[in-house]
């Protein structure tokens, strides 16, 4: 039965070519289709569907999914024309090569010239068969001799191949970290359809595209000088499409542990009223335009976050909240470069655990202050990224309040604590990032209240004029988020500052351009200064900004041994190129906090002359690394 199925496929394949269609592929894709429904009876008998997407235009679906009913499309065959080869790595068009590498991220799939079939769970080929010769599919073959050359063959290995994509389940999500990974792949298969739907709709000549109209709403109204946070601004498609799938992924994250409930196209609508922002980009990368060019991208990311446990993510008593490390294996998957670029995407745990110690203990050394659990303390950073060091902060304070009251005490503290965390970020994917980190580590706020992360421009002028878009909904809400952050800004007293600013040396005029002119005013802070800033009566986000920029100097280092407060084996190597912005202002902020030892956090943004004064006193020694980077930085 198989076998005269196989010669009846070959048969009709061989005529569809001798009658020389334009369009090759989609010409044989319904042979396929029908090859393969006459093949899954024999695998397995739980009722499986195959649907045919080989007719949907765009680049976002392959050309067959198989489903079972009341279940998303889990496995998947991509089909190419029988003149190309069936082995990938042979490929030689450049579409075809995009395609291959964006279908790696989706969990159980296969690729066909309808002659062979090779099946993959991500990256890893786990079978590669011969469905027919590939004598028998051309067009000159005779009908005697086709079946000659299919009988010699034996079937049980097709349906051996086969069965990975019949049987596929979600992928497991047994603890954080394989979540993570199974986040970053849907999320990698996302970004990378929504860049090749972009090109095509420009290859194709297209202007008005609901997708691009999005990609101009991101550019317009969303997005604040993206340069300076390290990126290209003329190449702003790369950076809409990560935005977008980084957005979409923690979004439906977000909906799905705040509701408890599966999410599906329409959960904008369930998005927590405190973060409104969230809520309306979901919106906008949910309307039904957006998802039929996301296609299997936007199906493959609401079943990764529908089928794992939530437990898999919830915090064990006495041990770091797992969320602390997601992002960080989150990251290797979606994106490896980002993890070295400017520090935009993610600054090392170990990094933010030293620094966020290091501040407890200056506000208890210096300023007499209780620590970071000090009502008084307040807290920005504005280069907040994905929130990973305002997550180090509520880690120690959680860790604080359970050492010295006992479990289960840390939840009125982290209440406590949300009204005086603060930060601002650039681009819309961190800061998506970062509300679902800050949600998850802090619980549902009290009523009213918002994540004190804001997506805006921390240099820039408060009272700047919101940008208007094309989609009004969007504009309203963007001037809403502007305005906290201007309140942020102008009235929010600020009394310490923590983060991992981008690096990147400012061009000429760039400084006016990105930061603006006087309104700026730096200063620095002391013990006998706390009263009064505990008080709320002295020092606001402008003041204390210089000290952030020379603390960021932190972020380089080479971890050599444990890495602590005050523990030996930690080596500070400032790697940064400074810039006009840091070298005169940073340098002596840095030092009012720490006096007796905190110069070495500003070491690499001082003058020549000062660095040269300071040399012949003997109070630092520069060597290696250290030794270069003083002589060039300057």
């Amino acid at each position: 039965m198989i076998v005269e199925s196989i010669i009846e496929y070959a048969l009709r394949i061989r005529e569809l070519r001798r009658a020389g269609p334009s369009n090759l592929e989609q010409a044989l894709a319904p042979t396929f289709q029908r090859l393969l429904e006459s093949l899954l009876p024999h695998i397995a008998a739980n009722e499986l569907v195959v649907v045919p997407e080989f007719a949907t235009p765009g680049v976002g679906r392959p050309d067959i999914a198989l489903k079972r009913a009341g279940q998303p499309a889990r496995a998947f065959v991509e089909l190419k024309a029988p003149t190309k080869p069936g082995d990938p790595a042979r490929y030689r068009d450049p579409h075809d090569k995009r395609q291959f590498v964006r279908f790696q991220s989706l969990p159980v799939w296969a690729i066909s010239n309808f002659s062979s079939l090779r099946v993959f769970q991500r990256d890893d080929m786990i079978a590669s068969i011969e469905i027919v010769p590939e004598a028998a599919l051309e067009p000159e073959t005779t009908d005697a001799k086709a079946e000659r050359l299919i009988r010699k063959g034996d079937p049980a290995g097709l349906i051996k191949a086969l069965t990975p994509l019949v049987l596929a389940d979600p992928p497991p999500a047994n603890d954080a970290k394989q979540l993570a990974g199974n986040m970053a792949h849907a999320a990698r298969l996302v970004r990378g359809i929504v860049e090749d739907r972009l090109a095509e709709l420009t290859e194709a000549g297209e202007a008005n595209a609901p997708l691009q109209a999005v990609r101009d709403e991101f550019r317009e109204v969303l997005y604040a000088h993206p340069q300076a946070a390290g990126y290209d601004a003329k190449r702003f498609d790369p950076l809409f499409a990560a935005a977008f799938a980084q957005t979409l992924a923690f979004g439906l994250l977000l909906v799905r542990e705040a509701t408890d409930r599966a999410v599906g196209r329409e959960s904008w609508q369930n998005m927590p009223r405190e973060h409104a922002l969230m809520r309306t980009t979901l919106h906008v990368l949910s309307m039904e335009e957006i998802v039929s060019d996301v296609g299997v991208g936007f199906d493959v990311i609401l079943d990764t976050v529908n089928t794992f446990e939530p437990a898999t993510l919830a915090r064990k008593t006495g041990k770091p909240d797992p969320i602390l490390y997601f992002y960080e294996d989150y990251l290797q998957v979606f994106d490896p470069v980002a993890r070295g670029r400017y520090g935009v995407y993610y600054t090392p745990v170990e990094v933010v655990t030293y620094m966020v110690a290091a501040l407890d203990r200056a506000l208890r050394d210096d300023l007499g202050a209780a620590g970071l659990t000090d009502a008084a303390v307040t807290l920005l950073d504005p280069a907040t990224g994905t929130g990973t060091f305002l997550l180090g902060v509520i880690e120690h304070v959680r860790h604080s309040v359970e050492s010295s009251t006992g479990p289960g005490a840390d939840h009125g503290a982290l209440r406590a604590l949300s009204v005086r965390l603060f930060g601002f970020e650039l681009l819309v994917g961190p800061y998506a990032v970062a509300h679902y980190r800050l949600r998850h580590a802090m619980g549902a706020l009290q009523a009213k209240q918002r994540v004190g992360v804001f997506l805006a421009d921390p240099l820039a002028e408060p009272g700047a004029a919101a940008p208007e878009g094309k989609l009004g909904f969007v504009a309203d809400n963007i001037r809403t988020e502007r305005h906290d952050a201007d309140r942020i800004k102008q009235r929010q007293q600020i009394l310490a500052i923590i983060g991992n600013p981008p690096y990147r040396r400012l061009a000429t005029g760039e400084v006016s351009e990105l930061v603006g002119t006087g309104w700026m005013n730096f200063g620095t802070i002391s013990k006998s200064r706390f009263e009064t800033l505990a008080g709320g009566t002295s020092s606001n986000f402008s003041r204390t900004f210089g000290r952030f920029l020379a603390l960021g100097n932190l972020e380089n280092f080479r971890k050599r041994g444990r890495a602590g407060p005050r523990r030996r084996g930690v080596h500070l190597e400032p790697d940064l190129s400074c810039g006009e912005t840091l070298r005169r202002n940073a340098q002596n902020a840095a030092r009012a906090l720490r006096p007796d030892r905190d110069h070495r956090f500003a070491r690499g943004c001082e003058t020549r002359r000062a660095r040269r004064r300071r040399r012949r006193s003997g109070r630092v020694q520069y060597s290696g690394r250290n030794r270069d980077h003083a002589r060039n930085c300057g």
